[in-house]
């Protein structure tokens, strides 16, 4: 494997079918991560204006803006929506619209009723809540690397190694009680890290907390990376270190560009180091992206929190 290789890699599968079917997804993703920035920027502009915006509010039209594109998009080119749902009965595709709509509900609820630092973590919620409602109520069946995948996306890590080395992993080397703990155990942590961060870093810069906080994700992230997969290569370590780079800084400039000082407002910027990850995956790694992919990568980065200064 060359640098090259992804890049070609990219290049001979963009010219079939399921590349076509790549690039729509890979286009809606751009689509949703636009309308949510687009949103956030109105909202912070509208507020230095003097009108008063509830954060639910914001959150309403963040969800709702590109989840009804995706509606809109599902209605007109049913059989393209998405590779999976291709071969679905349309009933299900309108149950699965359904399930992602009763996920943005309860983050909207979570946003009535919770304070803003409590109600962020349940933005991991939403694709929880839809893949287990698919798979008890519509009788789908899933994989261990489906679901290691699935908390993994979770912990927002991009899969940025590439997807045969991940399913030999977990098919020939994985037990199930690998692939069910090990994701939770990770999720729990993760979490756990970012509350305990957010705590011992009220009185520290934003730019040193995003450092930390960028310090403790990738500690688990990391952790996670080398029990469930094979060490990657050189030129894969070399990815690894220029995306990383490239999403910390975006997210250290966009704090510095708007003088956040509140931590917490930290958290939405988060947005952007997931997006850009998942990006480079499928257009340079060759990743291979499903219908929960996409739909789980839409509601979470749909459902992440733009905290508005009070």
């Amino acid at each position: 494997m060359t640098l090259f290789t992804p890049f070609t890699r990219f290049l001979s599968r963009a010219c079939t079918d399921t590349g076509y079917n790549h690039l729509r997804g890979v286009f809606w993703k751009f689509v949703s991560t636009t309308c949510f920035a687009v949103i956030s920027m109105l909202a912070c502009w509208m507020q230095k204006k003097g009108t008063h915006l509830s954060p639910s509010v914001v959150a309403f039209f963040q969800v709702g803006v590109p989840f009804l594109g995706l509606a809109l998009w599902h209605i007109q080119s049913p059989r393209s929506f998405c590779a999976s749902v291709i071969t679905r009965a349309p009933l299900w595709a309108v149950a699965r619209s359904m399930m992602a709509s009763l996920a943005f509900l309860g983050w909207f609820c979570a946003l009535r009723i919770y304070p803003l630092s409590i109600a962020v973590s349940f933005r991991l919620m939403a694709p929880l809540v839809t893949f287990l409602a698919a798979l008890w109520l519509l009788k789908e069946t899933t994989t261990r690397a489906r679901f290691g995948a699935l908390c993994l996306l979770l912990l927002a890590a991009p899969i940025l190694i590439r997807q045969e080395v991940w399913s030999a992993q977990f098919h020939h080397q994985g037990t199930p009680l690998e692939a069910w703990l090990l994701p939770v155990v990770f999720i729990v942590g993760y979490v756990g890290a970012n509350v305990a961060a957010k705590k011992m870093l009220v009185s520290v810069p934003p730019y040193d907390a995003t450092l930390s906080l960028l310090g403790l994700n990738s500690l688990f992230i990391g952790t996670a990376a080398a029990l469930t997969w094979s060490m990657p290569t050189g030129e894969e370590w070399l990815f690894l270190l220029l995306i990383g780079g490239i999403e910390w800084l975006a997210q250290w400039s966009l704090a510095k560009a708007l003088s956040l000082t509140d931590l917490n407002v930290l958290a939405p910027l988060s947005l952007w180091r997931f997006a850009i990850s998942a990006l480079f995956g499928v257009l340079f790694l060759g990743e291979m992206v499903s219908g929960m992919f996409v739909i789980g990568m839409v509601v979470m980065i749909a459902a992440t929190p733009f905290v508005i200064r009070r």
